[in-house]
């Protein structure tokens, strides 16, 4: 009997002994969690799984994709009655989707919860502060009851105040815990686990992938593509005289093929000149643009806690200037990382 008490504090020192201290930016946080996903995973599993079928459907369409018609929006499966098969080619681009779509949602999770921690945790330093302030207020209440300048009455609401600021206080330690252990489970890692996160600023030259540049380069601009465009128009306003001659029928079935081909070519000129790149380039240069001046504003900031720091080594002011310019430096950092976040998301769909 006595052997199990010991067995139970050896369990729980080893436990101890394999909990892990995690030192996290947001960013090793967001790597975390995307990697840690089993949702992710899975979905990962399926991409791979499409893209062997998909491999086999092209390598032998005569047995493995089915036919096709062209409604001149999508294309349509028909199935013949000797087989049925699905079009993978279409399965694999939206479980493509579905995977961008677990990771935007995977990362907004964690920057929420990143915030709230880092918020909560600034709330705890000044509430402390504030019971710091107040136990001196009762230390002079105390004293002022001895020797009669207040009444008993007047010390017990003092008191009073200080039990509720360390409720206060507990409340939001409580939603500190609550939310570490929300991150950890996001994160998939263990709640016994210790995390402490550290804010990082986000640097300018590192918002845009390295191989961006190289495929702006590649890129056809927006007046190429309203050249092509209105190349492609002057084909179609010829294709559509085309029946004009003396044999109708064979001028129609003329016109039907140089339709669908004209077509083709348009899909794949949206395809391969990242078009929309345009406008997520302006996007990003945007958002880039508005880190910038929020860093310039954190530099006011900065300067102002110094004068501050240095008015309160004087006595002029009190800690709390410094403490409401720290939330709002805090406040302005967690404003760069969601911005720098947008524009990684924004990038999801040229990345692959």
């Amino acid at each position: 009997m006595k052997k199990i008490p010991l067995l139970i504090i050896f369990a729980m020192l080893f436990s101890v002994s394999n909990a892990a201290t995690y030192n996290m930016t947001f960013e090793d946080a967001r790597q975390k969690a995307v990697n840690n996903s089993d949702k992710i995973k899975l979905q990962q599993e399926l991409i791979e799984s499409l893209e062997k079928k998909y491999s086999l459907q092209k390598d032998n369409p005569r047995e493995n994709k089915p036919d096709y018609e062209y409604n001149y929006v999508t294309k349509t499966p028909v199935y013949n009655s000797s087989y049925q098969t699905f079009d993978y080619e279409k399965l694999l681009k939206n479980a493509k989707e579905t995977k961008r779509d677990m990771i935007i949602s995977n990362e907004q999770t964690t920057m929420q919860l990143f915030s709230d921690i880092i918020n909560e945790q600034n709330d705890v330093k000044n509430k402390k502060i504030e019971i710091s302030n107040q136990e001196n207020i009762v230390k002079q209440a105390s004293a002022k009851l001895k020797t009669g300048k207040i009444i008993q009455l007047e010390y017990d609401n003092e008191v009073l105040k200080l039990d509720n600021l360390k409720s206060q206080l507990q409340v939001i330690e409580n939603k500190v815990t609550l939310n570490e252990n929300k991150l950890k489970n996001h994160m998939n890692i263990s709640e016994k686990d210790t995390i402490s996160l550290k804010l990082v600023e986000p640097k300018l030259d590192m918002l845009l992938p390295n191989d961006m540049i190289s495929k702006l380069d590649d890129k056809k601009s927006l007046k190429d593509l309203q050249d092509d465009l209105k190349e492609l128009n002057d084909d179609l306003k010829w294709i559509s005289v085309v029946n004009t001659g003396s044999n109708y029928t064979t001028g129609v079935e003329k016109q039907e093929k140089l339709i669908k081909q004209k077509k083709e070519d348009i899909s794949e000129l949206k395809r391969k000149t990242l078009y929309n790149y345009d406008k997520i380039y302006i996007q990003i240069l945007i958002k880039s643009n508005e880190i910038a001046l929020e860093k310039i504003n954190k530099s006011i900031l900065e300067n102002t806690n110094r004068k501050n720091i240095a008015l309160y080594n004087k006595g002029v002011t009190t800690k709390n200037n410094i403490n409401d310019t720290d939330a709002k430096i805090t406040q302005n950092i967690l404003s760069q990382m969601k911005k720098q976040l947008e524009i990684r998301q924004m990038l999801l769909n040229y990345n692959e």
